[in-house]
């Protein structure tokens, strides 16, 4: 029977009977060796860069019917 070990607590907890089949299925694509701990978090780095005096575009970001696009205006 497939195993989990809590770092914490060290102790055993028995895996759900149907995941069972699935770890066995897929032993071929999953590591032999795993970490004891998810990696750290680290801070997202997204940026978008802007050009200065840039017009921005100022459009409807999807089409609509004309009743739509005159509420949007209002």
């Amino acid at each position: 029977m497939a195993l989990f070990m809590l770092e914490k607590e060290e102790e055993e907890i028995p895996l759900h009977p149907l995941a069972q089949p699935l770890i066995h299925k897929f032993k071929d694509v999953s590591p032999v060796d795993l970490p004891l701990r998810l990696p750290p978090i680290m801070g997202a780095e997204h940026q978008i860069d802007l050009l200065l005096k840039a017009s921005l575009p100022n459009k409807m970001a999807y089409r609509c019917n004309p009743t739509e696009t005159k509420e949007h205006q209002r």
